[in-house]
């Protein structure tokens, strides 16, 4: 009689387990995961921000320009103080970190803060920081900024 009392025990304890292992891979196999548009879209989001940033502390306008949407909300003002930035300028640095990543069709959103400092031509050294959001559309040759919202790291 007390072998089969142990048995039934061994019995409901491994049912049990069974049971719980069973629920851990259903459970695993319904959790989200990110389909592979999503992973190319970070990768070309860390991309076009490296392509940014080496652009405007380099100074080279042409470079910088080439990565603006032709759309750019208010391109030749943007390009004019753009310009007179470089001019003006020297020992440009600008760090983004990327806070989060969105995309809706063609367009991605990233949400933002960066870093910047410079110096004058005169030697004086400035520190700004802030926080933005950039709207690219997804173009055949790549991401385009198409909009900023919110601080502008460039001036």
């Amino acid at each position: 009689m007390k072998l089969i009392m142990l048995r039934r025990e061994t019995f409901k304890k491994l049912i049990s387990l069974v049971f719980i292992l069973g629920l851990g891979f259903f459970f695993l196999a319904m959790a989200p995961r990110p389909f592979e548009g999503e992973k190319a879209s970070d990768q070309s989001v860390d991309g076009v921000f490296s392509d940014i940033s080496f652009a405007y502390t380099s100074e080279d306008f042409i470079s910088f320009v080439s990565l603006l949407d032709r759309d750019f909300e208010d391109l030749g003002n943007f390009k004019d103080a753009l310009q007179e930035e470089f001019l003006s300028k020297k020992n440009l640095e600008l760090r983004f970190v990327v806070d989060s990543v969105l995309q809706e069709k063609d367009r991605i959103f990233v949400r933002l803060h960066w870093f910047r400092k410079s110096t004058t031509s005169s030697g004086v050294i400035s520190k700004t920081k802030g926080k933005s959001q950039f709207i690219f559309r997804q173009t055949p040759q790549g991401l385009k900024l198409l909009y900023i919202r919110g601080n502008n790291p460039f001036f």
